[in-house]
């Protein structure tokens, strides 16, 4: 289900924080948590990992990884379309092992969980490659994203 109203929201606060125009925390406050829109949560937890959540900064693209600004592009272009939110949804999992430190002191007691969760973000991993072009995401095929990229162009280039 594409929510436009989230989507164009989440679109401008995605552009605007890229850009420098708000905070980090403007963004989190901002952003339509109640969509039902796929696209819209998913954008939402993919930016919540290029952002420092322990304090309040702003983006500086000159300063930003190319790969992580093309990623905020595609976000930003991928909210404007009409396409639907194809992906597995993914249930984040912020680590895929048990950190060494409590293996050690759980005197092997965590290996089963740690095994359980290697084991479950490989299957994440595979579920997620057999959906489509990760290097694309959000966007299934690459097609998609350049069709739109053309026809649009890219929304954190500064117009000409």
């Amino acid at each position: 289900m594409i929510d436009r109203t989230a989507r164009d929201k989440a679109a401008s606060l995605a552009q605007r924080f890229a850009c420098g125009e708000i905070t980090n925390d403007d963004l989190v406050d901002e952003w339509p948590t109640k969509s039902e829109d796929p696209a819209v949560r998913a954008v939402n937890d993919a930016l919540w990992f290029l952002y420092d959540d322990n304090r309040t900064h702003r983006t500086d693209l000159s300063e930003t990884a190319p790969e992580i600004r093309d990623e905020l592009s595609r976000c930003i272009l991928f909210l404007r379309s009409e396409l639907p939110y194809k992906w597995p949804e993914k249930k984040l999992i912020f680590f895929n092992q048990v950190p060494l430190a409590f293996r050690i002191l759980s005197l092997g007691l965590m290996e089963p969980l740690n095994a359980w969760l290697g084991k479950r973000h490989h299957r994440l991993e595979e579920e997620m490659d057999a959906a489509g072009d990760m290097s694309v995401w959000p966007f299934i095929r690459a097609d998609e994203y350049t069709q739109l990229l053309h026809t649009c162009g890219d929304p954190l280039r500064p117009p000409s």
